[in-house]
Order: structure tokens, then sequence, then C-alpha cells
């Protein structure tokens, strides 16, 4: 898997526990999610938190491994799509 870390925009739909990813738009093009193959959290180690600072941060984010295809496109890449409080993001890609 390549590692990327960008923002991306997601709509999602709701599962009951959480929302999971529906569709997506990465470097412009439209990903549909055609199925979630796990989900699970992470945490931010402590030591990468800032010092000193008042604020909120994103220690703990949600993580969506999915397999999605863009546009009308049949071939399948697995992405994973992390969710914190600053929005969500494109962590990495295998296609």
């Amino acid at each position: 898997m390549r590692g990327y870390a960008e923002s991306v925009e997601v709509t999602t739909v709701d599962t009951g526990e959480a929302s999971a990813p529906e569709v997506f738009v990465w470097r412009g093009r439209r990903y549909r999610v055609a199925g979630v193959l796990e989900s699970w959290r992470e945490a931010t180690p402590w030591w990468r938190l800032p010092m000193g600072e008042q604020g909120v941060y994103d220690a703990e984010r949600r993580v969506w491994r999915v397999e999605a295809s863009a546009g009308a496109s049949p071939s399948l890449g697995v992405f994973d799509l992390a969710h914190a409080r600053s929005g969500w993001s494109l962590e990495r890609l295998s296609d």
C-alpha cells in the first residue's frame, strides 16, 4: 500500500453504528465504494500530540478500508479512508 494522507470529500451512509463512506472525491475524481472490508479506530500516540497548547486535537480517528472504483471503471482499488474531527483523508491506497 502507498501512503498519501491527503484530504478527500466523502459522502456517507448511516450503518447504525457509524457513518460509512459511500462516495469520495480524490484529486478531482469521484470514487464509488463497492464494499467496506474492515473498520477500526486509531489513537494518536501521546508523544505526537502538541505540548502546551490549548484546543481540540485529532487524538483518535476511525479508519475505513474500502474497495472502490473510479467513475464507470470496473476495476477496484483498496483505499484506507480516515475520519477525524478535522475531516476525512485518504491515508493509503492499493490498486
